[in-house]
């Protein structure tokens, strides 16, 4: 019996290319005040450079200034900030709103568990109004950042806040690297959803129970077995 959902959130409940389009405007507009590399220059070449290495490569912003030879370190640390520092205009993906509220009518508790800054994580959140849509909240990087996924606390975690037992969690997010293998071995429901930039990494991976083209069709599953 499912008794309450947990969801990651970037490229889980939204495009995660919003946000990081966004930020890199931000940052093209800083770097053409700083150094003189036009600003729509400068964007062309990290924001398909994050779509060919993903979010796991550090080095987007180093690379990019090294190729100009205007890397410095605190020239790097700057633009992390600006990262860090923007504020995002997001749209959740489509029915994300409705879905969370009928699970919640259907009686089953909702948690969301996302790594990241905590104030950036929690910016997001409010950008995309669905703050009141969970019971619970639990951010990783209030933990540090040896703490993100897959580490076990911030899915103990939010099985305890969820007051679940993990076999009656199911918990849908899209990162084949570190969403799925710790819930499964607790015995959570793994359910993944094909979105955003890891949507054709792993698709067949022995820890994901279920895999969705789309986050309500997750939410609808859910719906249908949480009895």
């Amino acid at each position: 019996m499912i008794r309450a959902v947990g969801f990651d959130l970037d490229d889980t409940l939204y495009d995660h290319a919003q946000y990081v389009g966004g930020a890199y405007r931000d940052i093209a507009a800083v770097v053409e005040q700083r150094i003189g590399i036009a600003a729509a220059e400068f964007f062309a070449r990290i924001f398909p450079d994050w779509q060919l290495r993903t979010s796991r490569c550090d080095r987007i912003f180093a690379d990019a200034l090294t190729h100009y030879g205007m890397y410095a370190v605190e020239l790097e640390r700057e633009l992390v900030r600006v990262y860090r520092a923007h504020q995002p205009a997001l749209t959740p993906f489509p029915g994300v709103g409705d879905g969370l509220r009928s699970l919640r009518a259907a009686g089953l508790r909702i948690g969301l568990l996302s790594d990241g800054q905590v104030d950036v994580q929690r910016r997001k959140l409010r950008a995309l109004k669905l703050e009141d849509c969970f019971d619970v909240l639990v951010y990783t990087g209030a933990l540090g950042r040896e703490y993100y996924k897959p580490h076990p606390d911030g899915f103990a975690q939010l099985a305890r806040e969820l007051a679940a037992e993990p076999t009656e969690i199911a918990y849908v997010g899209d990162n084949p690297f570190v969403d799925f293998e710790e819930p499964h071995r607790m015995g959570m429901q793994t359910l993944r959803v094909l979105t955003g930039e890891y949507r054709e990494i792993h698709p067949g991976l022995p820890v994901v129970h279920r895999a969705f083209t789309e986050v309500t069709h997750a939410i609808d599953w859910v719906l249908a077995n949480r009895r």
